[in-house]
């Protein structure tokens, strides 16, 4: 390893400099997407938000309550990769009955609506999931109340998922809180935005696909060190202190 020391260095440098610009080039698109957000706040029904929270609320809850303290997990709900964003939406979602799907624009209150709909649930004892954006972890994605068989999220880019099962249900939520023609009249500026917007993404998602290829160029040097023997000798001790484990458990 010695004999790679500045090689090793070097390339720990540039691999923390590309995620420290990916992360500055992340914050503005985050600057752009507040933008776009402000058209549809600007834009929105209030009071048509709130009764459709309030709805949702009803439908999903009503009195509904449980003799426990809710257990409530806090997740993320997808990542920026590499290869750009992702998720497991399928397989978090694939043993839930009922699946609602949002779709709107950005800054139509569907986070909000989900923070709504979690506390209610949390309030009536059942056991909660809420995933946050990973872009932006004051923004909730999604929630689960696997108690009641639901699952409610939103379904725009870069998630965009459409029904496929029976039960899915879709929520429009620019429909109900949003000025008509809303989207017809600021046409040529949320194009612009947009524009700017998936420009900076990709420029991000540019280097973080840098660091990886140097994190995989890094790994070299040290897979060529490893001692795969004494790999295998800790592969085996683990395996065993585990199936001891569970020996103890079970008698």
């Amino acid at each position: 390893m010695a004999q790679h020391k500045n090689e090793i260095v070097s390339c720990t440098t540039k691999i923390s400099e590309a995620f420290q610009t990916a992360y500055a080039i992340f914050a503005q698109a985050i600057k752009i997407h507040d933008e776009w957000e402000q058209i549809y706040i600007s834009n929105m029904n209030f009071l048509q938000a709130d009764r459709l929270a309030e709805e949702l609320i009803k439908k999903f809850i009503d009195n509904k309550t449980v003799e426990k303290d809710s257990n409530v997990k806090h997740r993320f709900f997808g990542a920026a990769t590499p290869n750009g964003a992702v998720d497991f939406i399928q397989n978090l979602t694939e043993g839930i009955p009922k699946r609602y799907f949002i779709k709107g624009r950005p800054g139509t209150g569907k986070s909000i609506m989900l923070k709504k709909l979690a506390a209610k649930a949390k309030t009536a004892g059942f056991d909660v999931e809420i995933y946050h954006c990973g872009f932006d972890p004051n923004s909730l994605d999604m929630v689960a109340i696997r108690e009641l068989g639901i699952v409610i999220f939103d379904s725009t880019a870069p998630h965009e998922y459409f029904p496929d099962r029976a039960n899915d249900e879709i929520i429009d939520v620019y429909q109900r809180v949003i000025n008509p023609g809303t989207d017809e009249k600021y046409a040529e500026k949320i194009t612009e935005i947009t524009q700017r917007y998936s420009a900076k993404m990709a420029e991000a998602t540019s280097y973080l696909a840098l660091a990886k290829s140097l994190h995989d160029e890094l790994e070299k040097f040290y897979i060529a060190a490893i001692d795969f023997s004494r790999v295998e000798q800790f592969q085996e001790e683990i395996s065993s202190e585990i199936a001891s484990m569970a020996a103890s458990t079970q008698a």
